[in-house]
């Protein structure tokens, strides 16, 4: 059976924007990075950036990880060769989404606890910008 046109279209849509998407990905790390870096020099814009970065990803992981279901879903049902090999590896996709959820939870819990907030409060008074 040929493949649903939604997957094509996602196919299409995703080959088509592939740079886009890489650049996306890269700003992001680098972002998380020098944020990291900032959160550790108890900057609290860095803090929030984070927390935003971990809520995006509450929101990112859940739906790619049902687009990864629905793929291989898909790619079982389908008559042509070595499908089944192709989905099972779309599959394996699904544990790196809970990874990255669980991932963002634990940063969020981070993130929002007090000791974090306390210690940025803390070094911005130290520093004069409170």
């Amino acid at each position: 059976s040929p493949a649903p046109s939604w997957l094509g279209q996602a196919v299409l849509f995703a080959s088509r924007h592939i740079g886009a998407f890489a650049a996306f990905w890269v700003a992001l790390a680098v972002f998380v990075v020098l944020a990291g870096a900032s959160v550790l020099r108890g900057r609290s814009w860095a803090r929030f950036g984070l927390e935003l970065v971990c809520w995006f990803g509450l929101l990112e992981a859940p739906l790619v990880a049902a687009f990864l279901y629905l793929t291989g879903r898909t790619l079982f049902s389908s008559d042509l060769p070595a499908m089944d090999r192709l989905a099972a590896q779309v599959f394996r996709g699904i544990w790196a989404c809970a990874a990255w959820l669980a991932f963002y939870v634990v940063g969020l819990v981070l993130l929002r606890g007090a000791g974090i907030r306390s210690w940025v409060t803390g070094a911005e008074v130290i520093r004069g910008e409170a």
